[in-house]
Order: C-alpha cells, then structure tokens, then sequence
C-alpha cells in the first residue's frame, strides 16, 4: 500500500504542533492544566464522559472530533518588575515611616538619593525573582481538532485500548 504525499502530509499537520514552548494539553476546558500530551487528555476527556451503557466505539463517536488545546506558560511582560519595585519600596517606606519615622510626618524616611538607590536595588531583585519564578498562569497557543480515526490511534498508543479493538 503506498500513501500519497498529500495524505503524508496531512496526517504531519494533524499531529505536530506549531507552537513552542508548549507546557500542558488539555481538552476538558479544565481550571487545573494536568496533561502533558494530547494523548493524556483526550484520555482523561474519554474517561470523564464515558458511559457505561455504551460500546467503547460508541463512547469514542459521540465526542469526536476532539479539540485538544495546547498552552504554554505566560510570559512576565517586560517592564512588569517596575511595579513590584513601587510596591514593594511603598510597603518598605510606609511600615518603616509607622514604625521608626518622624511622628509628626514632616520629615521622609529617606531623602531623594536613597529612595533612588533602593528602587534601583529593588529592581534588581524583583528581574531576578521573575527570572526565576515558575509562572503557572497559561495560555491557549493552539487548538486542534481529532477526528474517531485519530482519536483511536491515541488511545492506542496510551494502552487505553488495543489495535484494532475498534
């Protein structure tokens, strides 16, 4: 049996994602992003609406085509440590003037110059604490649709059924 470029070629487009950075699959609109294959979720889909007065062909048919979508973890905009660096040297300069600054409030806790130097501080630290953080906010960057034949060949790889079982 040979298969034609065009059928190749659509079968790549169905399975391969264009997106990078893609962290989790999801196909359940689920607030908690668990899987990290298309695999996993369309399992997890098939799973949470299976019926047990259904045939597992039956169970597969009534959900396809599949959207499976694909997202990846947001990114800090740039320029975003800028307000964490306001927040933090107010919370800093307010509970230092409370605790430890002039009572009659005529006099700041710190002069021009080193309020400029601990923001610039700061701002090291916060780039850095972002630089380092693991950002669970996510995204969707891309969607695809599974027909009952892809949709099979998935549940097979995941040993959720056997080869031909269907």
């Amino acid at each position: 049996m040979t298969i034609d470029t065009k059928t190749l070629r659509a079968v790549a487009e169905a399975t391969t994602w264009k997106a990078d950075r893609i962290a989790f699959f999801d196909a359940e609109k689920s607030e908690t992003l668990t899987h990290e294959s298309p695999e996993e979720a369309v399992e997890s889909l098939v799973d949470a609406c299976w019926d047990p007065a259904l045939s597992k062909r039956e169970n597969i048919e009534k959900l396809c085509p599949i959207e499976v979508d694909a997202y990846a973890r947001d990114r800090v905009e740039a320029g975003w440590h800028e307000t964490l660096v306001e927040y933090a040297f107010d919370g800093l300069e307010e509970r230092l003037g409370e605790e430890f600054g002039n009572f009659e409030g005529d006099h700041d806790i710190f002069d021009l110059d080193e309020s400029n130097a601990i923001r610039g501080l700061l701002a090291v630290a916060m780039k850095k604490a972002i630089e380092v953080a693991t950002i669970w906010r996510c995204s969707v960057v891309e969607t695809k649709s599974f027909d009952f034949e892809h949709v099979d060949d998935m549940l097979v790889d995941q040993h959720y059924i056997e080869k031909g079982e269907l």
